[in-house]
């Protein structure tokens, strides 16, 4: 038998593909690369915009807090940021941690 399929809300679709277009720019800005996508990340993008009450703005801006954060932008999929999205909110770039990296070898153990 034939899967069924929901018809899809034009609105909706322009909202998910304006999160996924945000998504994939931000990701090859700062890796170089297009990101993997496969249709857990579709489905990713559609409960991220679930949990932003369908803002996409909101929803988009959760993804560049996500890629404002150098340590998140290296590491950081469309499935990590629709699992916790309040958490790249408003989502700054953080300054280093302040360790001093030693500039001689430690010689304290000879």
């Amino acid at each position: 038998t034939p899967k069924k399929t929901t018809p899809v809300d034009p609105e909706q679709g322009a909202k998910h593909a304006k999160v996924v277009a945000t998504y994939f720019e931000l990701f090859e800005r700062k890796r170089g690369t297009k990101p993997p996508f496969d249709g857990g990340d579709g489905k990713a993008v559609a409960r991220l915009m679930a949990k932003m009450s369908g803002d996409a703005d909101r929803a988009c801006a959760a993804v560049h807090g996500a890629f404002a954060d150098e340590w998140w932008a290296q590491r950081a999929t469309i499935r990590d940021i629709a699992r916790d999205p309040a958490r790249f909110l408003g989502m700054k770039a953080r300054r280093p941690s302040g360790r001093m990296t030693p500039t001689h070898p430690i010689t304290a153990f000879m």
